[in-house]
């Protein structure tokens, strides 16, 4: 029986997002130099996963510690190390920086849960 993504949250943040963020629900996120959220690039080290698709200007919630949900970048087992891949997605750790563990896998384009504190 598969295993059902789901999310337990302990730390929140408010950010800016500098474009919209419609369809990257559940993406990494990171500020720009002017303090506003953009996509964590390729590797990099987010502040935490957009849980809201606002578009610019508009308050939005980012989840930065706790068992959260997060869109799969690629295929991600179940205790393995994840990394930040292309446009915010979770990626298996491979030579970028871990940002969390996985807790519930699955293929690309699904919705898993990682630990990150």
């Amino acid at each position: 029986m598969a295993t059902v993504a789901y999310q337990n949250v302990w730390k929140t943040l408010t950010a800016i997002p500098a474009t919209s963020f419609a369809g990257k629900r559940y993406t990494f996120v990171s500020e720009n130099a002017a303090g506003e959220m953009i996509s964590t690039p390729t590797g990099g080290v987010p502040l935490g996963i957009t849980n809201e698709p606002n578009g610019p200007g508009e308050p939005t919630q980012v989840h930065a510690e706790g068992e959260l949900f997060v869109v799969l970048g690629g295929t991600v087992a179940i205790g393995q190390g994840i990394e930040v891949g292309a446009n915010g997605l979770a990626v298996a750790l491979n030579t970028g920086v871990r940002v969390g563990t996985c807790r519930v896998g699955g293929a690309a384009g699904d919705i898993g849960t990682i630990l990150i504190k």
